[in-house]
């Protein structure tokens, strides 16, 4: 009866009409919330990379306008998983991570001794058509045979740890060696976890990921970034 009912109502798709009865497909992002909290962004890491052991000679400001224009030009937007979260917010934890990884890009190039280091993965916006979010790694060395997740911790809260699947994924590329670079940013620290060292330690159920095996960094590991 139940699906009787919806096709009267001319919806054939349960989820689709679950959707269009929450308006969850309505989005509408509100550019001038995203626009002041891309200036916060501008200041933070600003302020970050004016203090840095190896600081980013990047204008800061024409890589967030840059990206919010063309972020804006192609819909991305609705393009990244909201998971409920509200679009504005979406982006901004998005734009966090993105910005990390091009103003510690000196430090991770200094730290390792590589002689060149690109952005990967699907959220290239050098081709906005194919933007996309991926579990590939976010950073590669093709002539050093270095892959480096990057992740920016801002709440200050809850540790960082690697997923169980990051490690077998590793230990299966044996021709590259894949990092970890964790900065904290709250605290000013950071840390570079070789993910092939984790082939053989404990792995537990984590709630904060749905239960899935993970293994918590130690913040004895870290170190000043400043």
């Amino acid at each position: 009866m139940s699906k009787e009912y919806r096709n009267s109502l001319g919806w054939t798709n349960k989820a689709k009409f679950i959707q269009y009865l929450k308006a969850s497909d309505i989005v509408r992002p509100n550019w001038e919330v995203i626009r002041l909290r891309n200036e916060r962004l501008s200041n933070i890491f600003g302020a970050i990379n004016s203090v840095l052991k190896y600081p980013s000679n990047v204008d800061i400001d024409v890589i967030i306008n840059r990206t919010t224009e063309t972020i804006k030009a192609n819909g991305i937007l609705t393009k990244l998983n909201n998971h409920g979260r509200a679009i504005e917010d979406v982006y901004y934890t998005w734009l966090q991570g993105y910005l990390a990884e091009i103003v510690f890009q000196p430090l991770m190039v200094a730290e390792l001794g590589l002689t060149d280091l690109m952005r990967n993965g699907g959220d290239d916006l050098s081709d906005p058509a194919s933007f996309k979010r991926t579990g590939a790694a976010d950073l590669v060395s093709h002539e050093n045979k270095v892959l480096i997740d990057v992740q920016a911790g801002f709440s200050g809260s809850g540790g960082f740890d690697i997923k169980k699947h990051k490690v077998n994924e590793a230990c299966a590329n044996p021709d590259y060696q894949s990092y970890v670079f964790f900065a904290n940013i709250v605290d000013g620290t950071y840390h570079f976890q070789d993910l092939k060292l984790l082939e053989n330690e404990e792995f537990v159920p984590n709630p904060r990921w749905e239960g899935q095996l993970c293994w918590n960094v130690s913040p004895d590991n870290f170190k000043t970034f400043w």
